[in-house]
């Protein structure tokens, strides 16, 4: 999955078709409202959650450095937690046109929050070990003392279109969080203690909803 997504971007972002909504030459935003939904396994354990945004996006009218725009947003991970799973990104796109008034828009953005603790969790062994699984969080700000926030890499792909002052868009979106395995177990009557840190996809699907101005 992780390569799928590298490969798709790298192939995308490289490709020189110019989007039908850049010939016309003329700069515009859109706010969008995004619903997405997360489903996976994340080592041994199932997940299943939605989560909303909400985004300020600048198309400019003609391509600078290769990509089409901006956009800056919020998103709300895990609907049923209100204290945790705030987060604003930051992002870059570019936009291509297809067929028929298409488009395809994959973008890459940075992403900060305080994320909820719905992909923590404990897996215990038949052996009476057990291992503790995390999200890491990298990021000491705003506190120095409790690291509680991280930073993280997203990467999304969409295909849209615009009709008359509305957007539509859909498409998949992954995040690349840093996932840590705490593993506990006694053998010989000495415990033992491991710690493993992977790099991980965690998948959704989004549904866009625009509007131009």
């Amino acid at each position: 999955m992780r390569r799928l997504f590298c490969a798709l971007a790298v192939v995308i972002l490289g490709c020189a078709d110019v989007s039908a909504q850049e010939s016309n030459g003329n700069s515009f935003y859109t706010l969008n409202f995004s619903f997405y939904h997360s489903e996976g396994k994340l080592e041994g354990e199932y997940y299943s959650f939605n989560h909303l945004g909400l985004d300020l996006e600048k198309n400019w009218g003609r391509k600078k450095f290769g990509l089409s725009g901006w956009s800056l947003g919020y998103r709300k991970e895990d609907l049923d937690k209100k204290h945790f799973g705030h987060f604003l990104n930051f992002g870059v796109f570019r936009k291509f046109g297809v067929w028929s008034g298409f488009y395809v828009k994959p973008g890459i953005k940075i992403e900060w929050g305080l994320p909820s603790d719905r992909l923590d969790h404990a897996v215990f062994h038949e052996d009476g070990s057990y291992s503790y699984v995390y999200v890491l969080r990298n990021s000491n700000l705003p506190s120095e003392i409790n690291r509680g926030f991280f930073f993280w890499p997203v990467i999304d792909l969409k295909v849209g279109k615009a009709v008359s002052m509305f957007v539509f868009e859909a498409g998949l979106r992954g995040g690349y969080p840093q996932v840590v395995v705490e593993k506990y177990r006694f053998q010989e009557g000495d415990f033992q203690f491991e710690i493993d840190k992977n790099r991980v996809v965690i998948p959704s699907g989004v549904v866009t909803i625009g509007v131009k101005f």
